[in-house]
């Protein structure tokens, strides 16, 4: 009997790091060069669905300093507590939320994808941003987690250095050189398979982190 070649599975290459370090960029980059898609980050979608919901972007403030989302200002709040008046909008629970939408398009892409799928953020990522936003985590994202950590492939670690962390109308946390030593440390512990990838330039920067995953998908 003739044996079929069996194809393999298309890869997960999560791009993961501190903000302004060119996660989705590269995304963008490497799906174009390998003809196939990327899964953005859903906890960006999430925010700016807060600040459309609210009328403002400038409205939300994640506050380091208590476990909520403070929304000041907002039409809503206006309309019913005084002037500089903070609503508390959400608890960490909503943390689980961006893990299951994050990974419900993770599926989605993934069922599109060509050989690789480049993934903007992973569980891990938003287990870090708890973290640093409200000093937690829930036991369900804690749970989701660790149950899919492992899906991905490869996860490329950003590095800080050679570039500035630049507000781009929605970042939250000029903190990198915390957020790269939290990954660092977990993608450790957790024994991930990770390379860190860096450069002085944004095409420094492209040009290694695309040589990194030409070996890794072509060999």
């Amino acid at each position: 009997m003739e044996q079929k070649d069996t194809v393999a599975p298309p890869l997960r290459i999560a791009i993961v790091g501190a903000e302004s370090t060119g996660k989705t960029t590269l995304c963008e980059h490497l799906a174009r060069v390998w003809s196939t898609v990327w899964a953005p980050e859903f906890g960006r979608q999430f925010t700016l669905a807060l600040a459309d919901q609210f009328g403002d972007l400038d409205a939300i403030q994640w506050s380091t300093s208590a476990t909520f989302v403070h929304i000041m200002h907002s039409k809503i709040v206006k309309s019913h507590f005084p002037p500089r008046s903070i609503f508390y909008f959400a608890e960490p629970e909503y943390f689980v939320e961006i893990a299951k939408g994050q990974l419900k398009i993770e599926e989605d892409s993934y069922q599109k994808c060509n050989r690789a799928l480049f993934c903007d953020s992973t569980l891990l990522t938003t287990f870090i941003w708890s973290e640093f936003l409200v000093k937690t985590q829930e036991r369900e994202l804690v749970e989701l987690m660790e149950l899919h950590e492992k899906q991905y492939d490869l996860y490329i670690l950003m590095d800080i250095d050679g570039v500035g962390w630049i507000q781009d109308g929605a970042r939250l946390a000029p903190e990198t050189k915390w957020f790269h030593d939290r990954f660092l440390e977990e993608l450790t512990a957790r024994k991930l398979n990770f390379v860190v990838v860096g450069g002085n330039s944004w095409d420094e920067r492209t040009a290694n982190v695309e040589a990194i995953v030409k070996n890794f998908i072509d060999g």
